[in-house]
């Protein structure tokens, strides 16, 4: 072939572009083999770094027990309350090696393993996609095309309520408020670990959080916490909010969860049978619920053959007002499930709250930010002299300070 003469290079572009549409057909058909795989349920599970995860004997994904009590260890410490940055510092400080080898671990690490559901056992198919098979470049399937959820595909590492326990916790802290709304530039602030009542110290006269503050009398330093509404805008904002000091807080926090311990923990129980009870009563009947989706289904059914027969306006009212009841009562189903998986996460946090107490001294001396962060959902500030605690879960408490 010279190059040379037109009629070379009109062959060498035509077999190109005939070289290229082969190159385009055979992706396409690998991609719709893939994707008709997912559709189907087949998939190669990547093990790929995947930490905790090797494949067996039989083919399929088994559990690598080292590498599992890694993944435990950074989902418990992120519920206890550690920022990504102290877990980071945490396994670096450990020597425990990232799934590829390295070293030193980063942030968007940690958060992907902490939203992997393959933890949960299970998986979640074409999270990505190549849009362009010449440009090669993986895109976020951000609803561009369908994902397939495979529940129970291999065996866990964590429990799945654990799971959803942390999804919650990384959505709280992404829509968490800003500590100062003089100086903030959104409405979104920064998550901090360093003290577990910065979140969960709230104003009983306005609903804002506390902040601590560090004050220098005659050379003597007392920490004392504030509300952030009474600190950044004065009386105008909240007219009533009392300064609390932390030595004080920490005491009657300490006297609570010893009560909880020793006490009230049959309160607590009680309280947790109740929820449990009631989470399958009344308006809450999904099985009642499906019940009248059926017979609404047959009926439904029955209408639509008659259709074919005889049109009538009478019919076709009749047709669309069966259609939206079967529409409410899907809408039902769907909020009573929500409803019951909530009081049942509920229930869960309410047992690992006794099962956490029950490990600690039988009468704490100290007081713990871990144990706040882990057990206490939030604590409002009544008066100078009294608080409301609520546990994780829902059961609450009142306290008064020394």
């Amino acid at each position: 072939i010279d190059t040379s003469h037109m009629n070379s290079e009109m062959i060498l572009t035509c077999l190109s572009a005939f070289a290229q549409a082969e190159s385009e057909s055979m992706s396409g058909n690998v991609t719709k083999g893939i994707r008709m795989g997912y559709k189907n349920g087949r998939f190669a599970f990547r093990y790929v770094n995947c930490l905790g995860y090797r494949q067996g004997a039989d083919g399929e994904p088994e559990i690598v027990p080292e590498e599992a009590e890694i993944i435990r260890m950074i989902y418990q410490n992120y519920l206890d309350g550690d920022s990504l940055v102290k877990i980071k510092n945490t396994l670096e400080e450990k020597g425990i090696p990232t799934a590829t080898g390295k070293k030193e671990w980063g942030t968007a690490v940690i958060i992907r393993v902490l939203q992997n559901e393959k933890y949960a056992g299970d998986i979640l198919l074409q999270k990505t996609y190549v849009d362009d098979f010449l440009e090669g470049k993986i895109k976020t399937n951000r609803g561009e095309l369908p994902k397939y959820y495979i529940e129970n595909n291999h065996p866990a590492i964590i429990p799945r309520e654990m799971f959803h326990r942390v999804q919650e916790e990384i959505a709280r802290r992404k829509s968490k408020r800003p500590t100062t709304q003089k100086n903030s530039k959104t409405n979104r602030g920064k998550f901090s670990s360093q003290y577990a009542l910065s979140e969960r110290l709230v104003c009983g006269n306005c609903g804002c959080h506390y902040r601590r503050v560090t004050w220098s009398i005659h050379g003597r330093k007392e920490v004392v916490w504030r509300c952030i509404n009474r600190l950044e805008f004065g009386k105008k904002m909240c007219p009533d909010s009392p300064t609390m000091k932390e030595e004080s807080l920490h005491q009657a926090i300490l006297e609570a969860v010893n009560s909880l311990a020793q006490g009230t923990g049959k309160e607590m129980v009680s309280c947790l049978q109740d929820t449990l009870v009631s989470s399958t009563a009344g308006k809450f009947d999904v099985h009642a619920i499906q019940r009248q989706l059926d017979e609404k289904g047959q009926e439904f059914d029955r209408l639509l053959c008659l259709t074919g027969e005889e049109e009538s306006e009478f019919l076709d009212r009749k047709i669309k007002k069966i259609s939206d009841e079967m529409a409410k009562l899907r809408e039902q189903k769907e909020q009573a499930e929500k409803w019951i998986e909530q009081n049942k996460i509920k229930a869960l946090e309410m047992e690992s709250i006794m099962k956490r107490i029950s490990q600690e001294p039988l009468d704490l001396t100290e007081y713990s930010d871990s144990l706040t962060y882990r057990i206490i959902e939030r604590i409002a500030v009544i008066s100078k002299e009294e608080i409301q605690i609520q546990f994780v879960g829902g059961y609450e408490i009142k306290q008064y300070l020394k």
